[in-house]
């Protein structure tokens, strides 16, 4: 063999070996390019991952999964819908959109799907890749997505789009969230190619971070309204138990009076007749302008206050059912009046009767309701200061799908003040002075109310005045006067 044809074998060697050369450098540069663009998914992946785990509401971490497969994959626009399950039927709402820069969203409102239609649950069991071309291509089920997509980034204009629809789902049994991704542009470049079927696994293990991550965010979510609801009816029961509290205390001290009163009062009614007796028979005798004519009559106002206490008690701690009859509550009123019109020539207060027209009838024990609206009479006139006025009103209405008749009794006096007010219907509670009150007369008038199935209210202002509300049910018989 000539030198030339062992030169030439030696080229045709070399030039083996150096496309061998060439393909070893091209594997190895796809296998970085590889490696690169793995490294640079899990790093992705692991930012989103973390990022989500901090988050405690599921719209921002669809928002942060949109911004995560946009990095990942070459697409342009993505998309989050959240799942609402209400009576049996999957509503999807879209509430979370990312997308590069001149395919932004063309409306402010992000679109709505109904709901999900039928047969999208057995295609949406895992990632869904599919593009518009050829027409056939795009799976029916999937026509929502598609349509939310072009509802907020306006239509494709290219023939052929690609799309992932990746489902996000609670153990296999209930559909969390829907992310939509969509590229327009025809093609990617080399380096960026869209993702296939080799991309399937690592689509999947993007999903079970987001599902893990929007399961835990509604899981606390729905915890936190769950807390929130157990501390209102917590703070509800609180205020129920407080109230019943109340109520047994109120009605320990009533039996208490009861016990007292039930002792007392035959011993307390016999000695006060006899001084009562004995001062109006020596008042009978005395003199006039006699030096102890004025003890006399002393001893006979207190013996009478006496008396009068003693009665009062025996009033407030009889628990007895009232006799009930029909009564025309405008006539009532009137005698009410009649019986209180005494006051304002004492007291220079002018005093205002408003009957109301068309007032239902009630089935009162007339005497016990005369005596509690001729408590709060009594108590106006008290606190207003003459030159005022009082004005009693009767009108319709009703309460608690309940029809029935409301007395009200307006002063215009100085108001009650906020530290007195909780107290106003407490036993022997009063702010006037020695002498002039027992403490007894709102306590009897809501015993009262109460026996009636009634209610009474209080509206007052300092300064302004107050008004006692007083509401009866009209009588289950019917009819108006």
């Amino acid at each position: 063999m000539s030198t030339l044809d062992e030169l030439q074998a030696q080229n045709l060697a070399l030039s083996a070996q150096l496309r061998q050369l060439v393909k070893t450098e091209s594997r190895l540069y796809r296998t970085q390019r590889q490696l690169d663009e793995q490294l640079k998914r899990i790093n992705a992946l692991n930012q989103f991952a973390l990022a989500a785990s901090r988050a405690a509401d599921p719209v921002p971490i669809l928002e942060q999964a949109a911004r995560a497969l946009m990095r990942i994959f070459p697409f342009e626009q993505a998309l989050g819908l959240l799942c609402d399950h209400m009576g049996g039927t999957v509503t999807l709402r879209a509430v979370a959109a990312h997308s590069v820069l001149g395919r932004e969203p063309h409306g402010a409102a992000m679109p709505a799907v109904v709901a999900l239609p039928d047969g999208a649950r057995e295609a949406l069991a895992q990632p869904i890749l599919f593009t518009d071309e050829p027409p056939g291509a795009r799976p029916p089920a999937l026509a929502p997505f598609v349509a939310a997509c072009d509802g907020l980034f306006a239509p494709a204009r290219s023939g052929r789009v690609a799309y992932l629809v990746l489902p996000l789902w609670r153990r296999t049994d209930a559909l969390l969230a829907v992310l939509v991704a969509r590229r327009i542009t025809p093609a990617a470049t080399f380096h960026e190619p869209l993702p296939g079927a080799a991309e399937l696994p690592f689509l999947q293990l993007f999903a079970h971070h987001a599902e893990s991550a929007v399961d835990n965010a509604i899981l606390m979510k729905d915890l936190g309204d769950f807390a929130s609801d157990l501390e209102s009816r917590v703070r509800a029961r609180t205020a129920e138990l407080s109230e019943a509290q109340a109520e047994l205390v109120l009605a320990g001290k009533m039996a208490a009076i009861g016990t007292l009163v039930a002792g007392l009062s035959h011993e307390l009614n016999n000695p006060i007749g006899v001084i009562l007796g004995s001062a109006q028979v020596l008042l009978e005798r005395a003199p006039a302008g006699e030096p102890g004519t004025r003890a006399l009559e002393a001893i006979e106002r207190q013996a009478r206050r006496c008396a009068s206490l003693v009665n009062a008690l025996l009033d407030f701690s009889r628990a007895r059912t009232p006799t009930r009859e029909p009564h025309a509550a405008g006539s009532l009123l009137k005698r009410v009046a009649h019986l209180a019109s005494g006051h304002p020539r004492r007291h220079q207060v002018r005093l205002a009767l408003a009957p109301g027209d068309g007032l239902p009838t009630i089935e009162v024990c007339a005497t016990e309701i005369e005596s509690a609206l001729l408590n709060l009479i009594g108590n106006a006139f008290d606190a207003t200061p003459s030159g005022g006025a009082i004005e009693v009103r009767a009108q319709a209405s009703a309460l608690g799908g309940r029809d029935g008749v409301e007395f009200s009794v307006r002063d215009t006096g100085d108001g009650i003040p906020d530290d007195v007010l909780p107290r106003i219907f407490d036993p022997f509670f009063t702010t006037k002075v020695v002498g002039k009150g027992t403490g007894l007369g709102l306590s009897l008038t809501r015993k009262i109310v109460d026996a009636h199935d009634g209610r009474i209210d209080v509206e007052t202002r300092v300064g302004n005045g107050t008004t006692m509300r007083l509401w009866l049910p009209a009588s289950a018989r019917g009819g108006k006067p």
